[in-house]
């Protein structure tokens, strides 16, 4: 069986959910690739993952940099629709950007089944079995699995040797460059500052403070919940699930609850009736669904949105990255403007 496992290369290592997936390949197989897209320093990483006994293919180009994840499932299945495979492992996301996209997109670009979050993966007659944080899933090949960090990556062998890593630029996939890079990416960084909310402020206080500082904080608390948008509205969104539906409202004069159902159908709906908007809840089922209908409509997907404002045509969304430190405030350049957005439910 071939597996394809993709890597991320963040801070000069390799992303800790894909060495998870690429345990898995190796468990599950002993005819693994590993695919990485990055700048050419990026080789340096890949080399000992040789040693594993794994092949290494990295993408890089001067276009491809600042490729959002839609450009980024672009180019990589540009380059996988040239190899073989039988299975593609992802990590379940990259520590960096957090956002769980690249995985499902990648499945619907290919046309293969996705399965996503799987704690563990067996193959048995052409069949992929997981068991996921949903519960038990299967899908026949080929098929892509995003992986959790359940499995640990071994060291190699003291007789192993370093293989070499195959470099493949733009001349030979030939992508679309206007589908590439910053320029081809449809979600924008618009800033990026460090986070002050969530931080942590310790202060020491007696038995008799705390009642009191609970009483505080739970009003505190029920102001920011009922604090209302004031600026100008959208004409209208669509809310996609009912646990999003309130986030909405705080943006839209009017609000089109969509029923949770294929994305397909979803996408169909979309393309027929051409929605500005569109949100999703940042659960399970939005992470896995709402990234193959951006796909499908090839529009941008802002992930795990925890706030969002508007100028009336608009959509400006705030976003934790680099596990909370930073918020980046983003905007899409393309219809629907989608995002998953964080909520009580």
């Amino acid at each position: 069986m071939k597996i394809l496992v993709c890597i991320k290369v963040i801070n000069g290592e390799i992303n800790p959910f894909d060495e998870s997936a690429l345990e898995c390949a190796l468990r599950l197989s002993d005819d693994v690739t590993v695919i990485s897209m990055g700048p050419l320093k990026c080789e340096n990483v890949l080399k000992p993952l040789t040693r594993l006994g794994a092949k290494a293919v990295l993408i890089t180009d001067s276009i491809f940099a600042g490729s959002d994840t839609l450009a980024t499932s672009y180019i990589l299945s540009t380059a996988i629709k040239q190899m073989e495979y039988d299975l593609i492992l992802c990590g379940r996301q990259s520590t960096d950007g957090d956002t769980a996209q690249v995985g499902p997109m990648l499945s619907q670009m290919l046309g293969i089944s996705l399965i996503t979050n799987a704690l563990r993966i067996n193959c048995e007659d052409n069949k992929v079995l997981a068991d996921t944080r949903a519960g038990k899933e299967s899908a026949k090949l080929p098929t892509l699995v995003t992986v959790e960090r359940g499995y640990v990556l071994r060291f190699p062998s003291i007789f192993s040797k370093v293989g070499d890593v195959e470099i493949i630029d733009n001349k030979k996939l030939n992508c679309d460059i206007s589908k590439c890079g910053l320029s081809g990416s449809p979600t924008k960084v618009l800033a990026a500052f460090e986070s002050e909310r969530g931080k942590r402020k310790c202060k020491f206080i007696s038995r008799n403070e705390l009642i009191p500082l609970i009483d505080k904080l739970m009003k505190e608390n029920k102001h920011q919940d009922k604090k209302e948008h004031t600026g100008q509205k959208l004409k209208s969104v669509w809310a996609v699930g009912e646990e999003v539906y309130e986030k909405a409202e705080d943006i839209a004069e009017e609000v089109i609850l969509i029923e949770k159902t294929t994305p397909e159908e979803i996408a169909k709906r979309a393309l027929e009736e051409k929605p500005n908007v569109i949100l999703w809840n940042a659960d399970l089922w939005g992470r896995k669904n709402a990234p193959v209908v951006a796909a499908m409509l090839k529009t941008g997907l802002c992930a795990d949105c925890t706030l969002l404002e508007t100028d009336g045509d608009n959509l400006i969304m705030y976003r934790p990255a680099q596990g909370g430190n930073i918020t980046a405030k983003i905007k899409c350049v393309t219809t629907p403007q989608m995002a998953t957005v964080r909520t009580k439910a």
